[in-house]
């Protein structure tokens, strides 16, 4: 997942973001996930990485700084990817392509290596 969690929370809701992360974890599904860049890491932190959450099973990395404000993210997994816009926009599409997640999956791994660490469940 890569994404502004702001923007996404406020796009489907806290609740909503709580019960699919409550069944990500019920299927044993590991996700790693960049936020994109933000000068609020301490008060996002607070809001979306609280201590008392259960095990989450998730590594959370910030983007460079360069990927400052990104509003539209995605999901993939296999060879399918799911984007979602802002709140503003409110739009969203799929797409099954083996070829498309190979050459998004390369970008993420490298801006993967280029961002900082934010929380690990281990």
């Amino acid at each position: 997942a890569f994404w502004s969690i702001e923007d996404v929370v406020g796009l489907f809701g806290a609740d909503n973001m709580v019960d699919l992360v409550e069944k990500r974890v019920k299927n044993n599904i590991y996700v790693r996930g960049i936020w994109s860049y933000t000068d609020n890491l301490e008060e996002l932190n607070k809001k979306y990485n609280r201590v008392d959450q259960k095990e989450s099973m998730r590594e959370v990395r910030m983007a460079p700084k360069e990927m400052e404000k990104l509003s539209m993210g995605y999901w993939m997994a296999g060879h399918t990817a799911a984007f979602v816009s802002s709140q503003r926009e409110a739009y969203g599409f799929v797409i099954r392509s083996r070829d498309f997640t190979d050459f998004l999956r390369a970008q993420f791994e490298m801006v993967w290596k280029e961002s900082s660490l934010i929380v690990k469940d281990d």
